[in-house]
């Protein structure tokens, strides 16, 4: 792999930092908070679960703004109560990644998930998002569904390369399976993410911490926007985790004017995927 500095050309000191919001699509209050932001510059990159019913939202936004920085959120769960959704790929070719319901289940399995028909629905969300007119600038996979095992890993880095799109990973995750990465992937050196137990009071103080532990290199902010209004109370009634009070706490940090301070204060360069993706060299096809 090459590094994300050697590829920019930039000196050896300088701190990327991609500020990225996954669940673009989830429902219309995440699109809302989330495409305002990526609008505003307080995010550089966000990205769709393609399976959900608001994703119609997230592809007539990319028609209109293809510069937008926008990839794919595979997804295999669908975790909320209420509110729910299905495999993308017809269902006798994915009947294992479904609950009696029809529906993805709420978290992986305990005997994990078919390895063959994950790769199926993962290929489908692709190419749904690119029929629907959003050109990923890479992928991701929600609540790290791809990382369970090292087959459903090993199937999320090669739909990436197929694709010619770079798929999130970071030193910690390829932990242990450095022979999957090869000269043209991009690595995130670290990626940070708040988790569950933090005090409200203490949300912003984690985020300025961040930012201020930054190592030169590429790093990875991954937040969750949208609004605490009646629709994301709805939703994710019932779950503090990364529900609508959660999510707005997310969107007020990143858009203050003391984060976007402490960014420039740290000398934090904001990229995105796509000014990524534009760099990389790839094998050519072989000539049939």
């Amino acid at each position: 792999m090459k590094p994300a500095l050697d590829l920019l050309g930039c000196p050896a000191d300088t701190t990327l930092l991609i500020i990225h919001a996954d669940d673009l699509g989830m429902c219309h209050s995440v699109n809302e908070a989330t495409l305002k932001a990526l609008d505003e510059g307080a995010i550089s990159s966000a990205s769709a679960m393609v399976p959900c019913s608001c994703f119609a939202e997230v592809a007539e936004y990319a028609k209109s703004h293809p510069e937008a920085d926008l990839g794919v959120h595979l997804t295999l769960t669908s975790e909320w109560e209420n509110y729910r959704w299905r495999p993308v790929a017809e269902r006798p070719s994915c009947a294992s990644l479904v609950d009696d319901t029809g529906y993805f289940f709420r978290r992986p399995p305990a005997a994990g998930w078919n390895t063959d028909e994950a790769r199926l629905e993962f290929s489908a969300q692709i190419a749904e998002a690119r029929r629907a007119g959003l050109n990923p600038t890479h992928i991701d996979s929600h609540m790290l569904a791809a990382m369970t095992n090292a087959d459903l890993l090993g199937a999320y880095v090669e739909l990436g390369r197929q694709n010619r799109i770079p798929f999130l990973l970071s030193g910690s995750i390829t932990s242990g399976f450095e022979g999957l990465v090869t000269e043209s992937d991009i690595i995130v050196d670290k990626v940070f993410s708040l988790r569950p137990g933090l005090p409200p009071g203490e949300w912003r103080n984690y985020y300025l911490r961040v930012l201020g532990s930054l190592a030169p290199g590429l790093n990875q902010l991954i937040v969750h926007l949208g609004y605490d209004d009646p629709e994301l109370q709805a939703i994710t009634s019932g779950r503090a985790f990364w529900g609508a009070a959660w999510r707005q706490k997310d969107y007020d940090t990143v858009t203050s004017l003391e984060f976007k301070s402490a960014i420039k204060a740290q000398n934090i360069r904001l990229i995105g995927w796509r000014e990524l993706n534009s760099l990389r060299q790839f094998p050519a096809d072989p000539v049939t």
